[in-house]
């Protein structure tokens, strides 16, 4: 390999364990990405490089939790950037068909 690596880096250094950071479990784990791909995507490369910092485990329970925070924090941000108003899709670059969503 090229370089030196994580050589001397404490996070890489320590043992890792296979718990949810939110209860600590062992049981029925699953990843969540603390930064969604929908955003992460347009960050700068240097933030996007190999590295999963913001990839944690968390069980079915806490996974649902998380999952719904995210959900409001993304709903929020959108509508703080003018793609949601009123919290549905608004004047933003997004057009909704209407018809297909009444299909759902």
């Amino acid at each position: 390999p090229k370089g030196v690596g994580h050589n001397g880096d404490e996070f890489y250094l320590q043992i890792m364990e296979n718990r949810c950071v939110g209860c600590g479990t062992e049981n029925d784990l699953v990843r969540f990405s603390v930064v969604p791909h929908v955003f992460r995507c347009q960050l700068p490369s240097r933030f996007k490089e190999h590295s999963s910092h913001d990839i944690v485990l968390l069980c079915h329970s806490c996974f649902g939790l998380a999952s719904d925070a995210s959900q409001e924090m993304r709903r929020r941000l959108l509508q703080d950037e003018g793609v949601l108003e009123n919290g549905s899709f608004g004047k933003g670059p997004f057009v909704s068909d209407q018809q297909k969503v009444q299909a759902r």
